[in-house]
């Protein structure tokens, strides 16, 4: 008797066992293939009998939070944390749930412990640091960031226009070689302030930044370029979809003389189609007022894009295309008005902890309008560009990048045919509040 219920005994533990797996296995399955529902479903059905599983109650946590069912999330996440406390991941899943729902408190302390932490994973620890900003932010209702930035590079084409700058200068766009091609060395100095304040218990926030950039040249002084600008901003986020929408004002002075005024109006969409995977598309429309003897350059200009972004845990990228046009404000120049496209690939691989790789490779085709009294043709320029930069992260507030960006220009405009090298580091600081 004893004999027989020991092999029925030994049954039902094989056949609750090979049950548990394939509930399991399915779930996990469903979860991966982005099936978030029917992923929460399956395991959300027989949770009470797996109450302490640690990998079940972290897939239910994860697809919980994903169907936006965020108390079930808090509380997966507290099960695994009662039988193992040193849980990174599920730690950091509860502070997202209790984030969610308004716990911030909570979930303060859970990523400040994090934090804090010495063996805190590396692939965790910007997450934290970005969370953190945001119940920081919450609890006070608003948050400020200050960036300080510091840079020294070689041009081998210091007669170009560019706008490799510190931070991208909105509207200059002038690739015109300026007599003969000479070499120099450039610094560069940065600092930006924004201040964001999130309306309560609601996903809209308010930005306004302030920037202001300078980079001069030791010899080639004619294309030394300061910008100081503003960017009130609005930003909303429901689901999986963020709405930004910001206007910029700025002011460029170029060899120590007012150059341009500039607004902007910028909206901008994203939607994750999956987890890895994210939808962008935006437009701008900028009005560009020069000064002094740059009057005759005035223009507006219309752009839309859009992009892919696909993130892995060890690698991104982003496949994009822009169009656009320029139109000039008055008839003085022929060297003004141009519509132009580009498409561009941009990759990020981390290498080793904090250090990563980022390569962008872009080609850029532009024709002009008017036909060049001196040329007796219309304007045509292919560009090809490529930029390798890497970038590495120290006592989280300090950030080291150096670059290397290469252009080629060919016109069939002699004047505008170019090639450019440019090789460089920056050293940023960062301030949270």
């Amino acid at each position: 008797m004893s004999k027989k219920f020991l092999i029925v005994l030994l049954h039902v533990i094989f056949l609750h066992v090979t049950l548990f797996g394939s509930i399991l296995d399915d779930a996990i399955k469903e979860y991966k293939a982005n099936n978030y529902k029917k992923s929460f479903m399956i395991l959300n059905k027989y949770k009470s009998h797996h109450f302490n599983n640690e990998t079940y109650n972290y897939y239910l946590c994860k697809s919980a939070y994903m169907v936006k069912n965020y108390k079930v999330s808090l509380s997966s996440c507290e099960r695994i944390l009662l039988n193992n406390p040193n849980n990174q991941y599920a730690r950091y899943g509860l502070a997202l749930a209790e984030y969610k729902l308004h716990m911030y408190e909570d979930a303060k302390n859970e990523l400040t412990f994090l934090k804090k932490s010495k063996k805190l994973d590396t692939k965790l620890r910007g997450y934290v640091k970005f969370q953190l900003n945001k119940v920081n932010a919450a609890l006070r209702g608003n948050s400020i960031n200050v960036t300080v930035g510091v840079g020294l590079g070689y041009n081998t084409n210091a007669n170009q226009l560019s706008n490799d700058r510190v931070i991208n200068i909105p509207a200059l766009n002038a690739d015109m070689n300026i007599g003969k091609s000479k070499d120099d060395i450039y610094h560069q100095q940065l600092v930006s302030f924004s201040y964001s304040k999130m309306l309560d218990r609601t996903d809209l926030s308010l930005i306004n930044s302030l920037f202001f950039t300078n980079e001069g040249y030791f010899d080639q002084k004619k294309q030394n370029m300061m910008y100081i600008g503003y960017q009130p901003s609005l930003s909303y986020t429901q689901d999986n979809y963020k709405f930004d929408v910001n206007v910029g004002l700025g002011h460029i002075i170029r060899d120590g003389k007012g150059y341009m005024n500039l607004a902007s109006l910028n909206p901008r969409l994203s939607y994750k189609l999956t987890p890895a995977l994210k939808l962008e598309a935006g437009g701008v429309a900028i009005v560009k007022r020069h000064l002094n003897e740059y009057k005759d350059y005035d223009s507006s200009v219309y752009e839309g894009s859009a992009a892919l972004r696909y993130y892995r845990p060890k690698s991104a990228w982003k496949l994009g295309a822009t169009f656009g046009v320029e139109k000039k404000r008055n008839d003085v120049r022929n060297d003004v008005s141009h519509s132009y496209y580009d498409g561009a690939l941009e990759v990020y691989v981390p290498i080793y902890k904090k250090l990563a790789l980022s390569l962008k490779n872009k080609y850029q085709r532009k024709v002009y309008k008017d036909t060049n009294v001196f040329f007796l043709n219309k304007r045509k320029d292919d560009m090809i560009s490529a930029r390798l930069d890497f970038m590495y992260s120290f006592a989280d507030a300090w950030f080291l990048k150096a670059y290397y960006n290469y252009k080629d220009n060919n016109s069939n405009q002699d004047l505008y045919d170019f090639k450019q090298h440019l090789v460089g580091f920056n050293l940023y600081r960062t301030f949270d509040f």
